[in-house]
Parts: structure tokens; C-alpha cells; sequence
């Protein structure tokens, strides 16, 4: 029965191929983003020396401490394990400004957090 068909009807029924017969299929591109970081090295309120306020942990006490390099203020706050270094340095300038508003007498105390 097939004989007694035309030939372009044969050729209508076959699935059609993609135009890029014999190249191999390139792999879509991987997209990679990158998490934004936070900051390990901070401003100190007390002398403004950028990067000089370093944040060491002591995670089996539950303790954080930051210390200036320079001026060598220090600070240390319990903290979770969850914390990170920007934590401990909020916590310090929270701390700095509730000095700061309790010492308003006049002493020079509340202007140091103004340059921040």
C-alpha cells in the first residue's frame, strides 16, 4: 500500500529536524551572586580612626570584645552564636550614645559621636 503513495506525502509525515543537526548543545550559563559582606574592621567613636576597631569572640563564654588599635578603648557585650561582628560594634555605639545622653552635663561626652 505504501507503493501506491506519492513520494512527498512519505516526506510530509516525518518529524522535522532542528536546523543544528551534528552540534552539541552548549550548557546554559551559571549565574553565580555573591553575598554581600559585612564588615569585620570598623570606625572607632572614640578617636575616628577608620579600620581600627577589631571584634574577637569568645563563643564558650558567650562574650564579644572590641578593641581600637589605637586609642585602645575597649568593649565587651554577651552575645548569641548566632552574632556577628557589626552586632558587637551596634551594641557599642548603642552604649556610647546612652553614655553620651546620661553625661549631657556639659563634660564633652555627647559631642564625640557626632562625627560618626
Amino acid at each position: 500500500m505504501l507503493r501506491n503513495l506519492p513520494h512527498c506525502h512519505l516526506r510530509a509525515s516525518r518529524p522535522k529536524r532542528a536546523a543544528s543537526m551534528g552540534k552539541r548543545k552548549s550548557k546554559a550559563r551559571v549565574i553565580t551572586v555573591k553575598k554581600p559582606v559585612l564588615a569585620k574592621k570598623f570606625k572607632c567613636p572614640f578617636c575616628c580612626t577608620p579600620d581600627s576597631c577589631e571584634v574577637a569572640f569568645q563563643k564558650l563564654d558567650g562574650m564579644a570584645r572590641i578593641e581600637c588599635r589605637v586609642c585602645a578603648e575597649k568593649f565587651e557585650c554577651t552575645v548569641t552564636s548566632l552574632a556577628e561582628p557589626v552586632d558587637v560594634y551596634a551594641s557599642w555605639i548603642d552604649a556610647c550614645e546612652a553614655t553620651a545622653k546620661e553625661g549631657a552635663d556639659g563634660s564633652g561626652a555627647a559631642g564625640m559621636l557626632d562625627d560618626l
